[in-house]
C-alpha cells in the first residue's frame, strides 16, 4: 500500500512538472494576442476572472539610445529602430560601449481606465513610461555609467488612461554586463487583477517561507535535545537559509520587513544564500547518506561553494568584478551549483539503488529533486517564468526528506523497543536462574555450617588450635556465603514485590557482630583498621535484624573495597527518635555527580 502511494505521488509530481513546463511557458494558449511590429491589440479581451496577459512578441527597440517619450520623439530615430523579441536578451543588437536602449510598445485596450503592469526582470536597471509619464523604475537607467544604478527588482506600475491606447516606453541600461534587456515576461491587466495577482504570490511566498521556517525550527530543537545526529542540524540550517532565500526573491517579502535594503545588497544576499543553501544541503546529504557519498568530493564541493558565498555576498572582503568579467562569474556560479546538484542527485539515486532503509521515500525525493532541476534548467535555457512552482516542488522535496528522516527515527525507535523487550526477557530469565541457583546452594551450605559448628563444639572430640582456627574460618566463610544466598533470594523477592520485613527490638550489638565477622576481609590489617565506635547502651532499635545486617555488611564491604590505607569507622547516635548509623572511611570516595546514582540497580562507579 505504501509503495503504491509513494509511486502515485511521484507520478503526479512528474505529470505536474511536464504540464507546467508546457503551459506556463506560453505554449499552452496560442490564442493569446502577441505583439507584432510594436503593436499589441487586446481590445477584444474582457479580462475576466483576474485575467492577466503577457506583453510578449515584437517590440520596437532603439539600441544605444534612451529616448524621452515626448510627442514625435520616435520619428527622429527611425533609422535606429529595430524589432526585438520580448522576452529575450538584446545581445545581438547592443554594442559593448553602448549597453543601453529603449523599448516601445503600443497597447490597444478594450476600455479606458486604470491598468497595471507587473515587471518581473529587466536587466539590469529600467525606467518605465506610459503615455509620456514615468510610472515606475528599478535602479537608474542611464547612458552615463557614473549615473547608472543597478536595479533588478520586480515592481508593479499603474496608469490611468482616458484613451483606449497606451504607449509603453521602457529605458533599459546594463553597464558592467552587456547581457541584459527584458528577460522575463511583463504582465498587463486591470489594476484589480494586478493587485490580486500580487497578493496571491505574496501569500504563496509566505506559505513557502513559513514551511521552511517550521521545518528548520523542528529539526533544530530535535538536534538540541539529543545532540547526536549532525544531519538534523545541517537540515535545519539548510531550511533556514532556503527560507531566507525565498523571502529575498519573487515578491521579496524581505523588503517588506526591511525596506531600507537596496537592490544591490539584496542581490548579494541572494547570491550568498543560494551558495550556502547548496553547501549545507551537501553536508546534510553526506551526513545522512554517509555510505553512499564520497567525503573528499563533498568537502571539495563545499569549499568551492564557500568561496563565492564569501566573495559575492554582502560581507565580501574584495570585489571580484574588479578582477573578473561578470559574465565569467555568472557562468562560474551556474557551473558550481550545477555540479553540486548533479552530485546530490547521484548520491540519492545510489542510495535508492542500494535499497537503503526508506527507499520508497527516496523515490519521492529523487523525483521532486529531478523535477526541480528540470524547471530550473528550462528557466535558465529558455528564460521561461514558472512563478512559485519551483519553490513548491523544492518544498515538496524537503517534506520528502523530512519524512525519510522521520522514518529512520521510527525504525531506530522500533529496534530499541525490540531490544528493550528482549533485554527484559533475558533479565527475567536471569532472575529465575539466580533464584533457582540460590535455592540449590542453600541446602549444601546449611550442611557445611551445621557440620562445622558440631565439630567446633567438640562433637567429634577435641581439636588442635590450628585446626580450630581453620575450621572457624570455614564456618565464617560458610555463614557469609549463606548470607549472600539469602541476599540473592531477597533481590528476586524485591523485584516480584514479595519482600517481607519482620521488625523487632534489636540491640546495637548487631553492629559489633558484623564488624567482628568482617575483620577477616581486610586485605592488610596493618594498613586498614576497622573501628567500632557504637555504644551498646544506646536504646534498642525497632528494625528487621536481618535487613539491618545486610545493609551494614554492604556498606562496610564497600568501604573495605575502596580503602587501600586508613581507617573505617562505624558510629551511631540517636536523632529525633531515630537511630543514625554511619560508616566512614578514608578511601577514594564517590564523585559528587555520581552520588544520586548509588542506589540505582546494577550501578557501578
Amino acid at each position: 500500500m505504501g509503495k503504491k502511494i509513494t509511486l502515485s505521488l511521484s507520478a503526479i509530481l512528474i505529470l505536474f512538472t511536464v504540464v507546467y513546463v508546457f503551459t506556463v511557458s506560453g505554449w499552452k494558449n496560442p490564442e493569446l494576442p502577441k505583439a507584432e511590429k510594436g503593436i499589441l491589440d487586446v481590445s477584444h479581451l474582457t479580462f475576466e476572472d483576474n485575467q492577466l496577459i503577457t506583453l510578449d512578441g515584437e517590440w520596437e527597440f532603439y539600441p544605444g539610445v534612451l529616448i524621452e517619450p515626448r510627442p514625435l520623439a520616435f520619428g527622429e530615430y527611425q533609422e535606429e529602430k529595430k524589432f526585438i523579441k520580448v522576452p529575450d536578451k538584446w545581445d545581438e543588437y547592443i554594442e559593448k560601449n553602448k549597453p543601453y536602449g529603449t523599448y516601445r510598445l503600443i497597447i490597444k485596450t478594450p476600455f479606458a481606465g486604470n491598468f497595471g503592469i507587473k515587471v518581473n526582470m529587466i536587466g539590469f536597471s529600467s525606467k518605465m513610461f506610459v503615455n509620456g509619464n514615468e510610472i515606475g523604475h528599478s535602479g537608474n537607467a542611464s547612458e552615463n555609467e557614473e549615473e547608472y544604478i543597478f536595479g533588478n527588482a520586480r515592481y508593479n506600475a499603474f496608469v490611468n488612461s482616458d484613451e483606449n491606447q497606451l504607449e509603453l516606453v521602457i529605458h533599459v541600461s546594463s553597464h558592467q554586463v552587456t547581457t541584459g534587456g527584458i528577460l522575463r515576461p511583463i504582465k498587463f491587466g486591470p489594476v484589480e487583477n494586478i493587485l490580486a495577482n500580487r497578493d496571491l504570490f505574496k501569500v504563496l511566498d509566505a506559505i513557502v517561507f513559513s514551511g521552511y521556517l517550521i521545518f528548520g525550527l523542528i529539526y533544530l530543537v530535535t538536534y538540541l535535545q539529543q545532540r547526536k545526529n549532525l544531519y538534523e542540524l545541517y537540515f535545519s540550517i539548510f531550511c533556514f537559509i532556503q527560507g531566507f532565500y525565498t523571502a529575498a526573491i519573487n515578491e521579496r517579502l524581505l523588503m517588506l520587513i526591511f525596506p531600507e535594503i537596496g537592490e544591490r545588497i539584496l542581490l548579494q544576499w541572494q547570491l550568498m544564500t543560494i551558495h550556502l543553501s547548496v553547501l549545507f544541503f551537501l553536508l546534510f546529504v553526506y551526513s545522512f547518506f554517509t555510505q553512499y557519498a564520497n567525503k573528499k568530493m563533498i568537502m571539495a564541493l563545499c569549499l568551492m561553494l564557500l568561496v563565492p558565498a564569501i566573495f559575492l555576498g554582502p560581507f565580501r572582503p574584495i570585489k571580484l568584478s574588479d578582477f573578473f568579467p561578470l559574465i565569467f562569474l555568472q557562468v562560474l556560479v551556474v557551473a558550481l551549483i550545477g555540479i553540486a546538484y548533479c552530485y546530490i542527485l547521484f548520491v540519492l539515486i545510489k542510495a535508492y539503488r542500494n535499497k537503503m532503509e526508506g527507499s520508497l521515500y527516496i523515490i519521492n525525493v529523487v523525483v521532486s529533486y529531478a523535477c526541480y532541476g528540470i524547471l530550473l534548467g528550462v528557466n535558465l535555457l529558455f528564460e521561461v517564468e514558472f512563478g512559485g512552482a519551483p519553490l513548491f516542488i523544492f518544498l515538496f522535496m524537503v517534506i520528502g526528506l523530512s519524512s525519510l528522516m522521520s522514518y529512520r527515527s521510527q525504525q531506530a525507535f522500533r529496534k530499541v523497543d525490540e531490544l528493550t523487550k528482549e533485554l527484559l526477557h533475558f533479565d527475567s530469565l536471569k532472575d529465575d536462574f539466580l533464584v533457582k541457583t540460590s535455592h540449590e546452594l542453600r541446602t549444601p551450605l546449611h550442611v557445611i555450617l551445621n557440620l562445622s559448628k558440631s565439630i567446633l563444639e567438640g562433637f567429634l572430640g577435641p581439636l588442635k588450635k590450628e585446626q580450630q582456627e581453620n575450621l572457624l574460618l570455614i564456618h565464617n566463610v560458610g555463614r557469609r556465603l549463606a548470607t549472600l544466598v539469602e541476599n540473592l533470594l531477597d533481590a528476586g523477592n524485591i523485584k516480584r514485590g514479595e519482600i517481607h520485613n519482620e521488625p523487632a527490638p534489636t540491640s546495637l550489638q548487631v553492629v559489633g557482630d558484623i564488624i567482628a565477622e568482617m575483620s577477616y576481609l581486610l586485605p592488610d590489617r596493618k594498613s586498614v583498621k576497622l573501628i567500632n565506635h557504637t555504644d551498646p547502651s544506646l536504646p534498642l532499635m525497632y528494625v528487621d535484624e536481618n535487613r539491618l545486617k545486610q545493609i551494614l555488611f554492604n556498606l562496610i564491604h564497600n568501604s573495605i573495597k575502596y580503602t587501600k590505607q586508613g581507617v573505617i569507622t562505624v558510629t551511631a547516635e540517636v536523632q529525633n527518635n531515630y537511630m543514625q548509623i554511619s560508616v566512614e572511611d578514608t578511601g577514594i570516595g564517590i564523585d559528587e555527580e555520581n552520588l544520586t546514582r548509588i542506589f540505582s540497580s546494577l550501578y557501578k562507579y
